[in-house]
């Protein structure tokens, strides 16, 4: 006989960063994931422990470093073949180790490596001088644009941005008459002014050529999904009939001999040259169903596109036993709202509480009755629950996770304990 467990993911992508809950009656922990909702889900959908972006990106320049094999190894095997190939890096300066720096002043081979720099706030947009002051002593490395992570990471699929980076890459198609350093000085001297302005390039750059090598170093697939795809096109115009929702407008450069390298598939349709990270899992999912072990999911609209979207890259599998529900507010021939989604939502658990051994549901909420309603009928059916708040990073819990559970918790093994399966 298998224990019953219910899990609530309690406002997974929204912002109610000011919002806390009350809940006396719960076991409380401390939450030591870090701020992105998406990589905590990634844990709960595969359950397995990963890890995190940047320790992702920290480990492969580190063995690149100390000569170890490397994911880097295709890429730098394709340079030393082509000797006047440059190396192009677009990089997010909010999310590059140490590690990354230190690779480019221990950089031995003959081409050029090409910075196309990445700031989000005025944070990150300081660290430009720093990695200014690093390149000039360094001799193959330069620094030839500078964009905003709005633009060059715009998950809205808005092509008229995507374009004016892309240009920016392959065209120079703003070209300052500054200098690096003038340019952080004029930025600085106004940033409500100047900042979210147009990509510019610097008086150095030249465009991206054929047989060039362009990494996209940005560990979020999803941000990289229209950059990506107008690469793919520009090596391989064919593509472009592949892409539904790429821009027939969009202008492309032909770069059909150059070297693409991603972090991560940002499509599933992604295959072309070279991904640094590639994932595969064994899906717990298919170790529970062969345990018959049913899985109920219940998301309401928003959570389930905004999950899928996320997880797509990872695992598209579904399984014997295991039930996905989307559940709507309902409205009548009015239009009059009779019941709220997140009263669906529990009526729906309530109404399976037999059917399943593990249940899980995310919501979006900031009323402190309906999770007391929830938790009510768990009470009265003595279940197990977790509530995992995304706000204020907290789990709560009628159980004490065997008190040798410590967070970050491995949910992986933990599931696999609570139902009694040998991994």
């Amino acid at each position: 006989m298998y224990w019953n467990l219910s899990v609530c993911l309690l406002n997974p992508f929204s912002q109610l960063n000011n919002r806390k809950f009350s809940l006396p009656w719960a076991y409380c922990y401390n939450l030591e994931y870090n701020d992105n909702p998406k990589h905590f889900l990634r844990e709960w959908w595969l359950w397995k422990k990963i890890d995190n972006d940047s320790q992702l990106i920290d480990k492969m320049f580190k063995d690149s470093i100390g000569g170890k094999k490397t994911k880097l190894n295709h890429v730098l095997k394709y340079l030393k073949s082509n000797i006047s190939a440059n190396l192009h890096i677009l990089v997010d300066l909010s999310k590059v180790p140490q590690s990354f720096f230190d690779f480019l002043k221990t950089w031995k081979l003959k081409n050029q490596i090409v910075l196309h720099l990445v700031v989000w706030d005025t944070l990150t947009f300081n660290q430009v001088g720093k990695v200014k002051d690093l390149v000039e002593c360094l001799k193959y490395v330069t620094i030839w644009s500078l964009s905003w992570e709005s633009i060059t990471f715009d998950e809205t699929k808005n092509w008229i941005e995507i374009q004016k980076i892309y240009d920016e890459i392959v065209f120079i198609q703003m070209q300052t008459s500054l200098s690096i350093t003038e340019y952080i000085k004029k930025i600085n001297s106004d940033w409500i002014k100047y900042s979210e302005t147009s990509p510019v390039s610097f008086l150095d750059a030249i465009p991206f050529k054929d047989w060039d090598a362009f990494i996209i170093l940005e560990p979020d697939a999803e941000k990289i999904s229209s950059i990506t795809k107008a690469f793919e096109v520009s090596i391989n115009e064919n593509k472009r009939k592949d892409f539904n929702n790429f821009n027939s407008l969009f202008i492309t450069k032909p770069l059909s001999h150059s070297l693409l390298s991603v972090l991560k598939a940002p499509y599933s349709i992604y295959e072309n040259n070279v991904l640094l990270e590639k994932i595969s899992w064994e899906s717990i999912l298919k170790i529970l169903s062969d345990n018959e072990i049913r899985v109920l999911q219940l998301w309401n609209q928003k959570n389930l596109r905004l999950i899928n979207k996320s997880f797509n890259n990872e695992v598209a599998v579904v399984y014997d036993g295991h039930k996905k529900i989307r559940c709507e507010s309902l409205y009548n021939e009015k239009n009059e709202l009779v019941a709220q989604e997140n009263k669906i939502l529990l009526d729906r658990r309530s109404e399976m509480e037999n059917l399943f051994e593990l249940s899980m549901f995310a919501i979006s909420v900031n009323d402190q009755n309906v999770i007391n309603k929830y938790v009510q009928f768990l009470k009265e059916k003595e279940l197990d629950y977790l509530i995992i708040d995304f706000n204020i990073k907290k789990v709560f819990s009628n159980m004490d996770l065997k008190k040798n559970q410590v967070w970050p918790l491995d949910l992986h093994k933990f599931l696999l304990n609570y139902f009694s399966i040998n991994d």
